[in-house]
C-alpha cells in the first residue's frame, strides 16, 4: 500500500514538472556553422524564457509565448546576403517554428575593436528588422564590449546590426518671382464711354413730347424778354 502511494505521488510530481517547466535542449552549432538554435520541447501559454545565443552580436533573449509550444524552435542564423545599404556588424535570420509569441527582449555584446575597424560609432549602432529601425539601447562599455538592450520584438526576419546610410536630400532652391520690365506692361486702356441706346416705343413718344414743349416755351419766352 505504502508503495502504491509512492508512485502515486512521484507521477504528480511528474505531471506538475511538466506542466510548468521547460525542457530545453540547445544546438551548440554557433562558432561552427554560424547558427544558434534553442530546441524547446513544451512551454505552456503565458510564460517566459531566457536563453543564450552567442551569435553574430546577439548575447542572449528573453521569449515570451502567447500560446502552448510543443517541438518549437527559436534559430538565428548568419545570413551576409541581407540586403542592406550601409555599413554593418552583423546580419541574421531569425525564425521561430512552431513557436507563437507575444515579444521578445534582446542584448547585443558587440566589439569595440571591430566596430572600429567597421568604422561605426558606439553611439550609432542601430537594430534593424525586416528594414525597420527598432529603438536601440546603449548600456554600457565593458571589458572592450558594448551591450545594448533591443525591446519588445513582435516578429521573425532579417536582422541587420548597423549603421544605415543617411539618404542627403539637396535644399530646394526657391526661385525668384520673374520681374516683366516696364516697357512689356501692358498700356492702360481707357474706359468705353458709354453710348446711350436710341429710344423705342412708348419711351420714344413721350421723349419727343418733351422736346416739342421745350421748343414752344423757347419761343415764347423769346417774346417776353
Amino acid at each position: 500500500m505504502e508503495l502504491k502511494h509512492k508512485y502515486f505521488w512521484l507521477g504528480l510530481v511528474a505531471v506538475f514538472f511538466l506542466s510548468f517547466v521547460t525542457i530545453i535542449t540547445l544546438d551548440d552549432y554557433t562558432a561552427i556553422q554560424g547558427r544558434s538554435v534553442q530546441t524547446i520541447a513544451y512551454i505552456q501559454s503565458g510564460n517566459s524564457m531566457g536563453f543564450e545565443i552567442k551569435e553574430s552580436g546577439i548575447k542572449n533573449g528573453t521569449i515570451y509565448f502567447n500560446q502552448d509550444v510543443v517541438g518549437g524552435k527559436v534559430i538565428f542564423v548568419s545570413d551576409p546576403t541581407i540586403a542592406f545599404d550601409g555599413r554593418y556588424y552583423s546580419k541574421v535570420k531569425f525564425t521561430a517554428p512552431k513557436v507563437s509569441f507575444s515579444k521578445l527582449d534582446l542584448q547585443l555584446k558587440l566589439s569595440e575593436q571591430e566596430l572600429d575597424q567597421i568604422g561605426i560609432n558606439r553611439g550609432n549602432i542601430k537594430f534593424y528588422l525586416n528594414g525597420r529601425e527598432l529603438p536601440t539601447h546603449f548600456l554600457e562599455l565593458k571589458n572592450n564590449y558594448n551591450y545594448y538592450n533591443i525591446n519588445s520584438i513582435t516578429e521573425t526576419g532579417s536582422i541587420v546590426i548597423g549603421e544605415a546610410r543617411k539618404v542627403v536630400v539637396p535644399p530646394v532652391e526657391k526661385v525668384a518671382d520673374e520681374q516683366i520690365p516696364p516697357e512689356q506692361l501692358p498700356s492702360s486702356v481707357e474706359p468705353e464711354t458709354q453710348v446711350p441706346l436710341p429710344l423705342v416705343g412708348e419711351a420714344a413718344a413721350v421723349a419727343s413730347e418733351i422736346s416739342a414743349w421745350d421748343s414752344v416755351k423757347a419761343f415764347f419766352g423769346s417774346w417776353f424778354k
